[in-house]
């Protein structure tokens, strides 16, 4: 329930943090495959979307104008892309998924930096690159100490085998 609230919390702020939060916990604390993980923090990211989208439509006053214009433009992408994927994925070894799972990240990360650091019409934008950057570092640290309490754990469950 904690990465939930957690992992709910993140995707409120910055638009992902739950399907992230889910993976991690799945493959770096319960050494679940990638294989498994990935559709199933999927499901979860559709859900809580959906979710998010109905209470904001129809509890919260209505979607702004431009947030359901992105909505719109995902709905065919992750409706034929995401069941595709997972088909995909279901034929490739974890490694070769795991791999494009870190190419993938690679790469939003730095087109993330590019969009932080851009120059646009209001200038250099210093608190967001601030932030961004600890949050950055907070994520580092915490998926090294899912990862060491995942093998603390791991190892605890063999010594009693």
């Amino acid at each position: 329930m904690l990465v939930g609230f957690v992992g709910g919390l993140l995707t409120g702020l910055a638009g992902s943090g739950m399907d992230i939060t889910v993976f991690a916990v799945h493959t770096l604390y319960f050494r679940v495959s990638e294989k498994t993980a990935t559709p199933t923090s999927v499901i979860l990211m559709a859900i809580n979307t959906s979710v998010g989208f109905f209470f904001k439509s129809f509890w919260l006053g209505g979607m702004e104008p431009q947030a359901l214009t992105f909505w719109l433009v995902c709905v065919p992408v992750v409706t034929f892309g995401a069941p595709i994927g997972s088909w995909l994925a279901s034929y490739c070894h974890r490694l070769v998924l795991a791999w494009f799972v870190y190419i993938a990240n690679t790469v939003q990360f730095v087109a993330a930096v590019i969009i932080v650091l851009w120059k646009g019409a209001y200038g250099y934008n210093g608190q967001l690159a601030v932030a961004s950057g600890c949050v950055i570092c907070l994520q580092a640290w915490f998926f090294c100490w899912l990862e060491r309490l995942g093998r603390v754990v791991d190892e605890g469950a063999r010594d009693l085998e």
